[in-house]
This record gives structure tokens, sequence and C-alpha cells, in this order.
């Protein structure tokens, strides 16, 4: 994490490589405050030395700027950590994430009204001489006064051109680049970001970008060599003259575009020619009216979020469980594994005990008559009684401190990427949200597994053999041209399944021995397909099922080459998912690793069942969600991985749709000291406590294989022989 003097972090917002975006507060006054920050090793290699450089340049530059569509620069500064940028922070919604909300396009006047705000922004930029390098629906900002901010400053610190040279992503969405960024030979300039803006607005008013492909090389060539689709052909009703002010701002030479301070005018000239304006266009606040009225019918037609009453946490020895209640809702506590809250001990009654929140708010336990009684703050209670934060609550033997969250202290309720249903506490295995994964997901099984096979025709493959399906994902073995492939197919419909197959171009971009090579991922009547070079070995879960669980020494040596694997793709910016069923595995091959870099929401829908979306055991208890792992989640991912394939068993349990049982490492009989020790400290609760990285694991992981390994002397007994000293 950032350490800034004067600063108290709150939140991270964005993480792309090198730089993130914190929300945080200042010490002094506790106003909130937005922290861009660049980090670096010590000591900087050049490369990074030269970023952090320019870093601090431009930014300097915006120490100053007033303009209503920037946000306010306050401090930057460096240290031997990394350098930052401090702004004042400003309530708003991400322009992305308000047009696909909306789910259709925007109107002609907001987007308008959003070219001339950001036009200004742009235009004041330029007089200070900054290029912001990144301009994108998610790069703005649009508040609830009508004001469109423009943020995202300093993310793109290294140009697209320089990694696509090295075998790398881009950092941001290439949708949005110039073709002066894609090249790499042409200079950039400040109608680079004009270009910017105009594919934003070609991508609000149309629903799709100024260029399409299905994969990321295809986007890259359209934008370097292919002129843009005539909007009007898209969006009948667009003005000419608007047509024509994007037409030129996406002009393959930027010499052709209009400057930054001529953008403005141009919007407000099209504003004008459409009645949108009334006097003089400095004396009126249109474009902040409009976008204001447009903001609040969002917010009207969404209306507000449903929270729960109540989040109940237990927290024990080595059991935790957060469910939320509302009012009128109960939990029962019972050693049967039907129970919601279920604790299989002997001191156990079948129906032990009663967790009920009432209209009053107050969250109340009554004992149902257990053999073993329930004890609340060491009091064995005869009535039911008032749970409090704090308070210790005792089921028989099972001890467990209670935290009671209200308010704005409710997380944020998750949601399911595949049937866009919101899932908090009862919600993960409710009948509701079975019912509503099952309408979308499971009706009619063989008539989609028809569909995704005529998919895979007209994408030319014959199957040649059905695989396991894993979750949502189907898996087939299939031919094209004489070759065989692993080709993994999911039905999400045209929109879905382009909008993850342009967030999974990463995978195509990974090389490393242990991660099985992604060739293509394509989009084919609704149904993605992700073809992989083909793999006949079992996954690991297989592996394990059929013939016991691996020995030290193997175990050691898988996780040495999962620790590489995971670092490799750490550094193309894949924070890597792993578990046993993600896992190919063989005792005559290499072990390798099935979807690396595929969308986050595709990983979700590998470990998904139809009516059941609950959080797998592998994913580190801190991350609501695959797509919000950091490097100590991954390092959780492979020690819990590593756990199952050396006992068998995995490092948590998953009752009712809620996981809250958890089984150190530490304390599983017969697992050699060292490596137990290892693994206890890749699955720490506490991510704070794990290692920070996987790639810090490998010298770790290589070290235990020589410990593992079986001594040579033969006089040793066959007990002695699999033991050696300090285990």
């Amino acid at each position: 994490m950032p350490d800034v003097p004067g600063l108290e972090l709150q939140g991270c917002l964005v993480e792309r490589g090198e730089v993130s975006v914190h929300r945080a507060q200042r010490s002094v006054d506790r106003a909130p405050v937005r922290l861009t920050f660049l980090a670096c090793d010590e000591p900087a290699s050049p490369e990074q030395e030269e970023r952090q450089q320019r870093f601090l340049e431009e930014n300097e530059r915006l120490l100053g700027l007033r303009c209503p569509a920037l946000l306010r620069a306050l401090d930057m500064g460096s240290s031997s950590g990394g350098c930052w940028l401090v702004q004042e922070d400003s309530e708003g919604a991400c322009l992305l994430e308000l047009i696909e909300a909306d789910d259709q396009a925007l109107s002609v006047p907001v987007a308008l009204a959003i070219g001339a705000q950001v036009g200004q922004a742009l235009a004041t930029l330029d007089r200070a001489e900054v290029l912001h390098r990144d301009l994108s629906p998610e790069a703005i900002l649009i508040g609830a006064d009508g004001q469109a901010r423009l943020v995202g400053f300093g993310l793109n610190v290294e140009s697209s051109y320089d990694r696509l040279a090295n075998g790398q992503a881009p950092l941001g969405q290439v949708d949005f680049l110039s073709p002066e960024q894609v090249e790499g030979d042409l200079p950039l300039n400040p109608r680079t970001d004009v270009y910017g803006l105009a594919a934003t607005l070609f991508r609000c008013l149309s629903g799709r970008t100024p260029h399409g492909g299905a994969t990321l090389f295809t986007r890259l060539r359209a934008i370097a060599h292919e002129a843009p689709p005539d909007l009007r052909s898209l969006r009948p009703d667009v003005p000419d003259s608007l047509a024509e002010v994007l037409s030129r701002c996406l002009e393959w030479d930027a010499d052709d575009r209009p400057l930054p301070r001529d953008v403005p005018p141009l919007f407000t000239l099209v504003a004008r020619d459409m009645g949108l304006i009334e006097g003089p266009p400095e004396r009126s606040d249109w474009s902040r009216e409009l976008l204001a009225g447009w903001v609040r019918r969002h917010l009207e037609r969404s209306g507000p979020a449903a929270t729960p009453g109540v989040v109940l946490r237990l927290l024990g020895t080595d059991r935790a469980l957060e469910r939320a209640l509302r009012v009128g809702e109960s939990l029962e506590v019972g050693r049967s594994g039907e129970s919601p809250v279920s604790l299989r001990f002997g001191w156990i009654s079948r129906r032990h005990a009663e967790i009920e929140l009432g209209r009053d708010q107050q969250v109340r336990v009554t004992d149902l008559r257990s053999a073993n009684g329930t004890e609340l703050n060491r009091t064995r209670l005869q009535e039911a009684a008032v749970l409090s934060d704090g308070d210790l609550l005792a089921f028989g033997k099972s001890r467990f401190e209670v935290t009671l969250l209200r308010g704005e202290e409710i997380p944020a309720p998750r949601g399911c990427e595949l049937c866009q249903r919101d899932l908090t506490g009862e919600d993960l295995e409710g009948g509701e949200a079975r019912a509503a994964c099952r309408e979308r997901l499971e009706v009619d099984r063989a008539e989609s597994e028809a569909r995704v096979v005529r998919a895979l025709a007209e994408a030319r493959f014959s199957v040649v053999e059905r695989r396991d399906s894993l979750g949502l994902f189907r898996r087939y073995r299939a031919q094209r041209r004489k070759r065989t492939f692993l080709v993994s197919a999911i039905e999400l419909g045209q929109r879905n399944a382009k909008r993850f197959a342009e967030a999974s171009q990463k995978a195509m971009l990974l090389k490393h021995e242990a991660i099985v090579p992604v060739l293509d991922v394509d989009v084919r009547s609704g149904v993605l397909i992700v073809v992989c070079q083909d793999r006949r070995a079992d996954t690991l879960s297989e592996r394990v099922a059929s013939g016991g669980p691996l020995e030290p020494r193997a175990v050691a040596g898988l996780g040495r080459i999962l620790a590489d694997a995971l670092d490799a793709a750490l550094g193309a910016g894949v924070m890597g998912f792993v578990r046993p069923d993600l896992l190919l595995y063989s005792d005559d091959d290499p072990p390798t690793l099935l979807d690396l870099g595929l969308a986050p929401g595709l990983v979700e829908a590998a470990r998904t069942r139809p009516g059941l979306c609950a959080r797998p055991v592998y994913l580190a208890p801190e991350a609501p969600d695959v797509g919000s792992l950091s490097p100590a989640g991954v390092v959780y991912g492979l020690g819990a991985t590593l756990v199952y394939a050396l006992t068998g068993r995995p490092v948590a349990e998953l009752r009712a749709g809620e996981r809250y049982d958890y089984l150190p490492v530490s304390h599983v009989p017969g697992l050699p000291r060292r490596l137990a020790k290892q693994l206890a400290q890749c699955t720490a609760l506490d991510p704070e406590r794990r290692p920070q990285a996987p790639g810090s694991l490998v010298l770790d992981f290589e070290g235990l294989m020589l410990d593992t390994a079986p001594p040579h002397d033969t006089s040793a007994s066959e007990d002695e022989g699999t033991r050696p000293p300090g285990f």
C-alpha cells in the first residue's frame, strides 16, 4: 500500500500496472482527496526512472489549473517507493457505468453536453501542455450537479505502443486509442486526446466503438488502417452537423483533427442549431442542466439500492460466519448439514439456537432447548437475549465474538455477472436466486447445447470429444483443419459475449510453460468461444480423486512451477486465480493452468453452478470476487490449491451457500513441518501475513523440494526415509 505523508488511505479505486488510484483523506482537516500513486522498485530501474520523471513533469503542470471539468491538483511529491499526485475528490458516477446501466445509447443532447464540458477540459490542458493519453468512458465522472469531470491522469505512464512492442497488453482500453498511439512512430500531440473524446462519444451514441473486432489484434489493426463507419448509418437520428464534427475528430492524420480549443465551440454550435441554447452560450448552463437532469432520471430509474438491515459476523478460533439479516428473518444453528448455520460437533444439538432480527432492529438469540445450552457473555440463556457488538456467544463448546454491521457499514451487494442479480447473505442460496439463475441458464439445456455446437460449427470446429463441463463453461476437444484444440464455450448473448471477449484479450499474450496458451477468443451467435492448445491431462481435482493426494515433494515442485507462472502473469497485469479444477496435472507432463487472463466474469462463470452463485473456497477471504484479487489474494489461491493437492481437502468449507469454516493447515496431521508452515502462511486469513507476491515463493518451494526428497541412506527405516530431520 502507498505511504504518503499526511494522507490516510480509504480504498483503492483503480489499479493498472504500477499505477493505482485511491480514495484518501488528509490528516489535517479530514478533507477527502484522490491519490494517484506510481510505484517503483528500490533501486529504480532506468525505465521506472523515466516513467517517474514524466509523471512528475506532466502532473506538475496540473498544479494551479482551474477548470470545472478538471479535479483541482493539490499536491505532488516522490519518495523511495514511488511518486504521487493528490487531487480534490468529487462524487460522481463513471460514464461507462451510466451508459451500461441504462442499456441504451445516449440521447444527442446529453452527448453534446458531455462533449462540450470535456472539450473545455482538453482546451485547458492544451494551454498547460498536458496530455491525458487515456481518454475513454472510464475517465469521465458525471456528478449529480451536472458537471462532467476528466480523471485518470497518470494511469497510462507507459505508452501502448511500447507495451505492444514488448509483447504485453496495453494498460487501458485499446478501443479509444488514436492511430498514432497504436503505430508508435508518430508523435503524440493534444489532438490525440481529441480523438479519444470523439471515440468516447461515438461509443455513447452508437453503442459500439469506432473500430470493432473480436480480438485485440484485429481492433488494433482497424484503428491503424481502417476508417470508422459513418455514425449516421448506426444512429440515423444523429444530426449531420454532429456526425461531421465526430468524423473530423476521428481523422487518421492528427493534423486533420480540430485543435482542443476549437472542440467546445463546435459542440456548442451544434447545440445552438438544435435549439438547446437560449441567449449567449457563455451565460447559459445548458450543458450542466442537461446532464443534471439525465443523472437524476437515471437515479430514479435505478432506485435506491436495497440493503439488508444488519450483517451478523461471528468469529471463532477456527470458524467464521457472515450473514445478512433483514427484518423478520432468522437463522437456525444446528448440527444438521441443512441448518443455515451448521456446526457438526457432538455438543451441538440438531436444533440448537435461533438468531432473529426483529422489527425494532434488535438481533436476538434464543436457545431451542439444546442439550448443552447457549451462553451469552458466559451466562446461560433461559430466554431470548439481545446481541450487541463485541458480545461473546457460545453454542455448547463453540465460542464466537459477535460483530454487528448496520447502515453505511454494510458491504455493498455482490452481483452475479451472468444473471445480473445482486447476491447478499441469504440470497446466495435463497430460492429466488436459484430460480432466477435456473430460469436464465438451465432452462432447456439440450437446446442450449445444440446452439453451442452450432456456434462451434459456424467457427469451423467439429467436436471430437465432450469434456466435463466446468461450471457454466462447456469444454470440448474439437478439430479445425486437422488440428485438435481444447475449446471452452459459454452462451451469454451477443452483447455480453462481445464484452467478455474484449476483456479477455490479455489471455493471448501470456507465454509460460505452465499456462495453457489461449490462441483465440471468438464470438459466434451469442456464444463466446475460447480456443486453447490441446491438453489431454486430467484436472488436479480429478487426479486427487482417482489417485489420492500427492507426495510432499511433488506438492513442493508443483508450488514452484505455479508460483513462477503466476508471477509471470502478474508481470503482464493478470491476477491469476488458481483452483484444482483449473489446473491440468499429469505425472508425465508439466502442470498447466487453464483460463489465465480471461475476464474475471468468465472465471466466475467457470466456478458457478446454475442456481448457486457462491464464493469458492479457493478465493481469498478478503476478495468479494475474482476481479478484485490482489497479489496476496493470488498467493492465497496458490496455497489453498497446494493444500488440496497434499491432503485431498480444501482449507475452507462451503455450507448452505456461505463460506465460514476455516480449517488451519498447521493442524492437519502428518504434514512435514516446514511445508505446513509455508502453506499456513500462504492461506492466512489476514492478507498482510501472507507473502505479498507469488514470485517470492519460487525459491522457497525449490528449497522445500530438496527438504522433502527421500534421503540416500538406504539403511534408514521406511518411516524415517519419508521424514527428513527437522520435520
